[in-house]
């Protein structure tokens, strides 16, 4: 399709996205790259190259693109993710400034960024303070109606348990999860922390 149109831009978007999901990122990289250089007005598609940057391991693309982004919209909460993870690799307190300024851009910059800094708590080992921050954000996403990012929270706070040792919170957390969402995904979450804390019946329910 490229070949034929060079200049369509849902060719080379989309192109970028199906290199993605079979794991080439510097081909996602790379298309990603010629889409937004087609159409440098589009943020999402200069976002999605600080995503394929940071999923390439390319720190300084991903921050150098993601800050671009963020120039333009500083609300564009999505762009902080690769600012984060950048971050990450030299500085987790900057780190935790960028989630808390992705949490100002509006409820959805507030969950994900609650999301960041329960995954840093873990990251550190600090799976109580996760806990604290995660059932927190579970119900503000409760009552914002994001069922996706309660049941991605209850996934996170159900791992955080299984590392306490509190084996009937994780299920109870992991059960909960399922109830906001059943996607494959959430699934697929579910039944493996279901098998690490001995359920297994249930999470053989959950895997077939």
């Amino acid at each position: 399709l490229v070949e034929q149109y060079p200049a369509d831009r849902a060719g080379h978007g989309n192109l970028a996205v199906a290199y993605f999901y079979t794991l080439n990122f510097p081909k996602a990289l790379e298309a990603g790259r010629r889409a937004s250089q087609l159409y440098p007005a589009s943020l999402k598609l200069r976002n999605n190259v600080a995503l394929y940057a940071m999923y390439s391991g390319d720190f300084t693309s991903a921050r150098a693109e993601a800050a671009k982004v963020l120039k333009a919209d500083p609300a564009y909460y999505l762009a902080y993710v690769p600012l984060a993870m950048a971050a990450m690799a030299s500085s987790p307190d900057e780190a935790v400034a960028v989630y808390k300024r992705m949490a100002a851009t509006g409820p959805r910059g507030a969950s994900r960024g609650a999301t960041g800094l329960a995954d840093l708590a873990m990251y550190q080992g600090r799976y109580t303070d996760a806990v604290a921050i995660l059932l927190d954000a579970v119900a503000a996403d409760k009552a914002s109606g994001d069922r996706s990012g309660m049941s991605s929270k209850y996934t996170m706070l159900a791992e955080a348990y299984v590392a306490l040792g509190r084996t009937p919170l994780a299920a109870s957390a992991a059960q909960r999860a399922l109830e906001a969402n059943r996607s494959e995904s959430a699934l697929l979450s579910a039944a493996r922390v279901l098998a690490s804390v001995r359920r297994a019946p249930a999470a053989r329910v959950l895997a077939a």
